[in-house]
């Protein structure tokens, strides 16, 4: 061989190893990178990491953006890399597949890599957008009452008739239903059930039911102004005068209904406390209190993954195409024995 072909092919050699410890390195990375915020509570306010981790450690995670990685500058590259070193290896196979020239054995190797390369270029863009494209909502929706998707962008309403939990003869929950209508401008309404395990799937959207919970509602009347409220239990109403009420249902045995309680606070100490019998009326300082027998809200939790059928086609091409190129292998493995 001239020694100028043997130089070239030693420099190819060597790229070739560069690219794979390149690989290796960034894979590794990327593994540790992840390692790592799986530690941190990921998209959090700064506020929480502040009081969680202290003014030291707090500021650097922030700093770092291992706070969202999955969003991080530097992630982000990480990816966009990986997406085009694959995507280079997918053109290069798939140009040595169009030239042919070989035997059908290496023609179909050849062609299986080509189509790994693609499958794992599907799966590493994928999951390189799916921070931007998946979307996850929760909604607390009351009985007789919607839930609020449409406002949220999604392409349909679900409106609550009914929500029930059924029960095994002991008393313990057996299983959650709520029962629904999905609602749209150009369709009739569809009555569909919600369960545990059991989730709605409609226009690429999946409505899991989430869990279930008391509601408080009544009205706060501070002089002559009269503001009515609906709070799941222990969610707060704040007062005109800086402080704020906390309410909570709650349902014990020796009751048929749940009894509503308040705590107000004031600059984060409890200043009076006390049950709320529906109808009557708790007058407080500056502020009187009115609620309602407490109600029952049905939590259902949204989820749109348009990037989850590009992933399972990228996986199915992966597979397929490694079968393909080891089982050309095999072939001339037996025939040489």
């Amino acid at each position: 061989m001239p020694v100028g072909w043997k130089a070239i092919g030693t420099r190819t050699v060597g790229n070739s190893l560069l690219s794979v410890r390149v690989l290796l390195v960034m894979l590794a990375f990327l593994s540790l990178a992840c390692a790592a915020a799986g530690l941190v509570p990921q998209g959090e306010t700064p506020d929480f990491y502040l009081q969680r981790y202290g003014p030291v450690l707090g500021p650097a995670l922030l700093r770092a953006g291992l706070t969202e990685a999955s969003r991080a500058w530097w992630f982000l590259a990480a990816e966009a890399w990986l997406v085009l070193a694959t995507a280079a290896c997918a053109w290069r196979r798939l140009a040595a597949v169009a030239r042919g020239g070989t035997s059908p054995r290496r023609l179909v190797s050849g062609a299986g890599l080509a189509l790994a390369h693609l499958g794992f270029l599907l799966l590493l863009a994928t999951l390189a957008a799916r921070p931007y494209a998946h979307r996850e909502d929760y909604f607390a929706v009351a009985e007789g009452s919607a839930a609020g998707l449409a406002g949220r962008g999604y392409p349909f309403e679900i409106y609550v008739r009914e929500f029930r939990v059924e029960r095994h003869p002991d008393g313990t929950p057996k299983q959650y239903v709520t029962r629904a209508e999905v609602r749209e401008e150009t369709a009739p309404p569809r009555e569909v059930i919600i369960a545990v395990n059991r989730p709605l799937k409609y226009r690429g959207v999946k409505i899991y039911q989430f869990d279930w919970g008391w509601l408080v509602r009544g009205t706060v009347r501070e002089g002559e102004a009269a503001r009515a409220f609906t709070v799941p239990s222990g969610g707060t109403v704040n007062l005109g005068d800086g402080s704020a009420l906390r309410l909570f249902a709650h349902a014990g045995e020796a009751n048929p209904g749940p009894t509503a309680f308040y705590v107000l606070y004031r600059e984060g100490r409890p200043l009076a406390a006390g049950p709320a019998l529906p109808g009557e009326t708790v007058t407080l300082k500056g502020a009187s209190l009115t609620v309602e027998a407490p109600g029952v809200y049905t939590g259902l939790q949204a989820k749109r993954e348009p990037t989850l059928p590009v992933t399972l086609a990228g996986f199915v091409l992966a597979c397929l195409g490694l079968g393909l190129h080891y089982a050309a292998r095999f072939v001339t493995r037996d025939r040489r024995t």
